[in-house]
């Protein structure tokens, strides 16, 4: 039997007006729909794609709808090539609404692997903008004072997290069930080399979850700071004194990114160095990264995490007890209860103070221990106008033009 679709709270009133129906205000609805998941697509156009369940009828559709010849789009471009690790070529869509304000007639979009492969693809010319660098080749340019080099704040933090259950995958004792060994692990490491010698592309260290600056009003919780002192005195407290009898734990990452591992190896060696504990070192293709992160199959490991609207709930609803990307499996009712209270609060004000406090709260118990925020490494000369730089780094292809 097939669900009623007037229960989803979605109607059409005419051609050009829709109404939904929310079970709680939304502020950011509007932003929430400018969101990709959110996009229109052109049913006639699928049709010929659709494939349904016979026993759940669950509707999907066969990845060809969305090449070329067969995308149908509202915006100010058609796709008219698209090849797999080679590129795509956009073109001007003459149905589109605002096609008179498209600042250039066409985009097209290179693929090149290899970022010393994309500098001199840019450096030819054979490219205009080079929509995100790697660490590594940003900091180059940095270093060299090129005035094309452009580093902007992100949406992102880098951090680490910690596995919150009693045991660990293998039946072993978690010690980081402990919020003293997690409040250790976290007052144990000094961050600034890490931005100033790994990253090097001028990364704000942070002692907070939710991006510094990005949210207009919203105050930063206070975080846990280096305390040498008061990081060994935990773990005495919580039965490790001097490191003694701490058991054999691994940090994961994954091995797509140069950095990850430098910063494996010096967090490392802090831990060692100053709680006088041995981390091994444990790297992971993605694919494999991310199931043993979903899996809860780790103790410690690198994660990070970019918000999807502009809100700061699409940072706290991570760590709701139970959600689907709460790697760390950490709960707290508390922690909880905010998040809802917020969701039914209309007045902003009050909806950043409640998420100020779910976050602090976050923070105290470190399930995650915060390292830097992203930045967004974008390279473009002089010449390009209309990019407008934002930390969701969206870049609104119909404002471009070049001089």
């Amino acid at each position: 039997m097939k669900p009623d679709f007037k229960l989803v709270g979605i109607e059409a009133i005419d051609n050009s007006s829709l109404r939904v129906t929310l079970i709680n205000p939304c502020a950011f609805f509007p932003d929430l729909l400018a969101f990709e998941c959110y996009y229109p697509t052109n049913e006639r156009s699928m049709a010929a794609f659709k494939e349904e369940d016979a026993k759940t009828s669950r509707v999907t559709y066969n990845a060809a709808w969305a090449t070329p010849p067969n995308l149908v789009t509202n915006g100010p471009y058609m796709l008219t090539s698209w090849q797999l690790r080679v590129g795509m070529k956009l073109a001007p869509n003459p149905h589109y609404w605002d096609a008179a304000n498209v600042k250039n007639g066409g985009v097209q979009v290179v693929v090149a692997e290899e970022p010393l492969t994309q500098l001199r693809k840019f450096d030819a010319h054979e490219v205009d903008i080079l929509a995100e660098l790697t660490g590594e080749v940003a900091a180059n340019m940095r270093s060299q004072g090129r005035k094309d080099i452009h580093i902007d704040p992100s949406f992102g933090t880098y951090f680490y997290t910690f596995l919150c259950r009693e045991k660990l995958s293998d039946g072993r004792p978690n010690p980081f069930h402990d919020v003293r060994v997690r409040q250790a692990f976290a007052m144990s490491i000094e961050k600034e080399p890490i931005v100033k010698n790994i990253t090097k592309a001028g990364e704000p260290v942070t002692d907070a979850y939710v991006p510094t600056g990005v949210f207009e009003g919203y105050k930063v919780p206070q975080g846990l700071k280096f305390d040498l002192k008061k990081a060994r005195a935990l773990m005495k407290e919580a039965g490790y004194p001097a490191g003694k009898n701490f058991p054999q734990i691994k940090l994961t990452f994954n091995t797509e990114g140069g950095e990850h591992k430098a910063i494996a190896e010096y967090v490392a060696n802090q831990w060692q160095k100053n709680l006088n504990v041995k981390v091994d070192l444990e790297g992971v293709e993605i694919k494999q990264f991310q199931q043993r992160l979903h899996n809860k199959e780790y103790s410690v490991a690198r994660a990070s995490w970019y918000g999807d609207y502009m809100d700061i709930s699409t940072f706290t609803d991570k760590y709701l007890t139970g959600g689907g990307n709460n790697d760390s499996a950490w709960s707290n009712p508390e922690y909880d209860r905010l998040c809802a209270a917020a969701d039914k609060e209309p007045d902003m004000q009050k909806r950043q103070e409640l998420l100020f406090q779910a976050e602090q709260i976050l923070l105290n118990e470190v399930p995650i221990l915060p390292l830097y925020n992203y930045v967004n490494k974008l390279a473009y000369r002089d010449e390009i106008k209309g990019l407008n730089p934002n930390p969701r780094n969206q870049i609104i292809l119909k404002n471009i033009s070049k001089e």
